[in-house]
């Protein structure tokens, strides 16, 4: 799966745990042929803060992708959902066994997920594939 990124959209922040992330993602856009026809856009912290700065975004997209833990996805549910437009898919990742219940049930506005596996990690998407 390639990330969209549109070049003009500055991140939000850099990440400290993965510096390359923003770049991977745009090479992974590139090489999926999806440059230019999206926007990404990076942050990384903790809950609050990462809230705030879902929150300061206006605009809603067809795709949210979020790769964080769950302890930071679940009180981030209200800010991310929000982002997400009718009809859109939204894709945590970033959770362990164990945890998809919990993070399920914060997002439980947008209707039931799919759950995916690789490894220990899991998935949950929203929406109709």
């Amino acid at each position: 799966m390639g990330a969209a990124h549109y070049p003009t959209a500055p991140p939000l922040s850099q990440g400290k745990r993965t510096p390359a992330g923003p770049f991977m993602a745009s090479s992974s856009a590139v090489g999926e042929g999806l440059s230019g026809r999206g926007r990404s856009q990076v942050a990384e912290g903790e809950a609050e803060p990462l809230a705030l700065a879902v929150e300061a975004i206006t605009e809603r997209f067809p795709v949210v992708v979020a790769n964080i833990e769950a302890r930071v996805l679940i009180p981030m549910a209200p800010a991310l959902a929000a982002r997400v437009q009718t009809d859109g898919l939204l894709v945590l990742s970033g959770i362990l066994e164990g945890q998809q219940d919990d993070v399920s049930a914060a997002y439980a506005a947008l209707g039931p997920a799919r759950l995916d596996r690789q490894g220990e990690w899991l998935s949950l998407t929203f929406g109709d594939l």
